[in-house]
């Protein structure tokens, strides 16, 4: 029998600029990773280091007991960054964090979750209060 999973969007998040740096940065490092040497060609990668954030503004997700933070894109601000960057949602994420084991990749500082057709990277916020960056969902 599998879970059901109650989702409800909550009041947005918004960082300081030190930890939304952090965040940010760990998103940028993950697309360079999954981004194609033909991708990255015609696609200009943002910038390796980020000089100031306005304390953004990240969208939250509960789900059960988690809560999930997602970035907006910067090139398209009215998108989530893992639909503008990787056509993937949400719900994506969601199931597969609760679908897939977890693995820690000590050398990104980061949890892993795969399936066939996805892959999740995402890490603790406050593991305590469950709340969960996610810094990357795309398709496999």
């Amino acid at each position: 029998m599998t879970q059901q999973l109650i989702y409800k969007t909550l009041e947005p998040l918004k960082l300081s600029q030190k930890d939304a740096l952090s965040f940010e940065q760990q998103i940028i490092e993950a697309d360079e990773e999954l981004i194609s040497p033909v991708v990255q060609f015609i696609w200009r990668k943002p910038p390796r280091k980020l000089r100031r954030v306005e304390r953004p503004v990240y969208e939250r997700i509960q789900c059960n007991e988690f809560a999930f933070v997602f970035k907006y894109d910067a090139g398209k601000p009215e998108m989530l960054h893992i639909d503008a960057r990787h056509s993937t949602t949400p719900d994506d994420a969601i199931q597969l964090f609760y679908s897939q084991d977890a693995i820690w990749h000590e050398k990104r500082n980061r949890f892993e979750n795969h399936s066939q057709t996805h892959g999740l990277y995402w890490f603790w916020r406050d593991e305590i209060k469950k709340v969960i960056m996610v810094i990357s969902c795309f398709e496999l």
